[in-house]
């Protein structure tokens, strides 16, 4: 039932124009090959390649132990939570998740933001970041 739900309060929350907007932004503040942090359609929308471990967002809730992560391409939520925090990435995109674009806010890595709809776009980390 849970699943059902779910599926349904998000039918049409990412439309394509959305995402378009989304991408057309990334692209146009991040400098091609910068790491962003993004969902799998927003990769997809801006044409750019998801850094190693963000290839399938699920998999940020595992944590198999070091070799099989790496082994398997994970990245635990905690060590993603350490590398927002340290600035890895140049640009950072949500959209339609609140606590994730929340935690990225209060990191005061990004001085700037852009939003439309459901979706935020972070870049220009602060120095040092």
């Amino acid at each position: 039932m849970t699943l059902g739900r779910t599926m349904f309060d998000e039918w049409g929350a990412h439309s394509w124009p959305g995402l378009a907007a989304v991408a057309k932004k990334i692209n146009e503040v991040t400098p091609r090959g910068a790491p962003v942090l993004a969902q799998e359609t927003v990769y997809f929308a801006s044409g750019r390649e998801a850094p190693a471990g963000m290839e399938f967002h699920a998999a940020q809730d595992l944590n198999l132990g070091a070799q099989a992560n790496a082994l398997l391409h994970i990245v635990p939520q905690a060590e993603l939570d350490r590398e927002i925090q340290a600035g890895r990435f140049a640009t950072a995109a949500y959209c339609g998740d609140d606590d994730v674009t929340d935690k990225i806010a209060k990191a005061g890595v990004y001085r700037e933001k852009w939003e439309t709809g459901d979706c935020t776009v972070f870049w220009n980390p602060k120095p040092g970041k």
